[in-house]
C-alpha cells in the first residue's frame, strides 16, 4: 500500500484554489439567501420589495465581473484591477446606502 506524499501526489495550487473557490461560493450563496431576508426583516420591507432590492446587487455583480474580466484581460494585472474594483466599491456603496429609501418608494 502507497502511503501519501502530501508534496508529490496533489497537483500544486489545487488546494489554494479550491479553498478560495469555497469561500466564493460561501458568500454567494450567502448573499443569495440571507440579503432579501435581511432587507425584509431590518427595513420593514414587504418581500417583493425586499427580493427587487436583493436583485440590484446580483446585477450588479454579474455587470462588474464582466466589467473587470474585460480590464483583466486588456492589461493583464489581476492584482491592480481587484484592487481598483474594491476602491471603486466603497463610494457606491455609500451612495446606495444614502439613496435606499429613496429608491424603496419607487420599488
Amino acid at each position: 500500500m502507497k502511503s501519501l506524499n502530501l508534496k508529490n501526489d496533489f497537483v500544486k495550487g489545487v488546494i489554494e484554489y479550491s479553498l478560495c473557490l469555497f469561500f466564493a461560493k460561501l458568500v454567494s450563496y450567502t448573499f443569495l439567501f440571507w440579503l432579501p431576508t435581511y432587507i425584509k426583516e431590518k427595513g420593514n420591507y414587504e418581500a417583493s420589495v425586499a427580493a427587487n432590492l436583493s436583485a440590484i446587487m446580483d446585477a450588479g455583480g454579474i455587470i462588474g465581473g464582466i466589467i473587470a474580466g474585460i480590464i483583466n484581460d486588456l492589461t493583464g494585472a489581476s492584482a491592480i484591477t481587484c484592487t481598483g474594483m474594491l476602491l471603486l466599491a466603497v463610494p457606491y456603496v455609500r451612495i446606495i446606502y444614502l439613496l435606499f429609501n429613496f429608491v424603496i418608494y419607487f420599488c
